[in-house]
């Protein structure tokens, strides 16, 4: 954690270097602001703890006597085959992912509906539900004419646009379709039981263009 990586480098009296700092200071924030964050800064900030960790070992002697170094060496060997081992599970994990890739994708996202998308060429603003956004930007890499409404970035997008807009929108109030014309949007992608679903099937001026069990597509006339 922050804290522990901080006291490691205070207790062990050595000199942080200005860039470490910095890099510290500026991952631990972003940890502390977003848990997507966590494993950028445990990877930063383990390489700095351990050599602060070895500063108090030597600082202490504990690394010259000629038990410490025979189990130094087997502390060695014994990392080594530790690493071997979760290299091998690594590589064994990555490759049942994109062996199962297509088939994982299919079942929690709207492969099928994008595909249509695609084949429509699509462009423009496209609201879509908030826990697609990021498949949705991967899947339009290559096409940025289609600009996707929102994503799972709630610290980027604010509590007021994701309450006052899209919500706004997905819920189908009273005023569900003002986002929609404020947005010039076009296109809607959502799951077939969401209110704003029911709104627009009741909607003259949209129409249904694609549904399956997942996800349900409306264009505006």
């Amino acid at each position: 954690s922050v804290s522990k990586a901080c006291c490691g480098s205070v207790l062990s009296g050595k000199r942080t270097s200005l860039t470490q700092t910095i890099l510290l200071a500026g991952f631990g924030y972003a940890a502390l602001r977003s848990a997507r964050h966590i494993p950028l800064f445990a990877i930063i900030a383990a390489p700095i703890l351990a050599e602060h960790l070895w500063h108090i070992v030597e600082s202490r002697g504990w690394s010259k006597s000629t038990k410490a170094t025979a189990k130094r060496k087997r502390m060695v060997v014994i990392n080594w085959l530790l690493l071997g081992v979760i290299a091998f599970a690594g590589i064994a994990r990555v490759a049942m992912v994109v062996s199962n890739q297509s088939a994982v994708e299919r079942a929690r996202f709207p492969a099928a509906a994008v595909d249509f998308l695609q084949a429509r060429q699509v462009s423009g603003a496209l609201y879509n539900s908030y826990g697609w956004g990021g498949y949705l930007i991967w899947r339009f890499a290559e096409r940025p004419q289609a600009r996707v409404f929102i994503d799972g970035r709630a610290d980027v997008y604010g509590d007021a646009f994701i309450e006052n807009v899209y919500l706004k929108a997905y819920r189908g109030g009273a005023d569900w379709r003002e986002p929609l014309e404020r947005y010039d949007v076009r296109v809607v992608l959502i799951e077939p039981d969401a209110p704003l679903a029911t709104q627009l099937a009741r909607d003259a001026a949209w129409r249904k263009v694609y549904e399956d069990a997942q996800a349900v597509v409306f264009e505006r006339k």
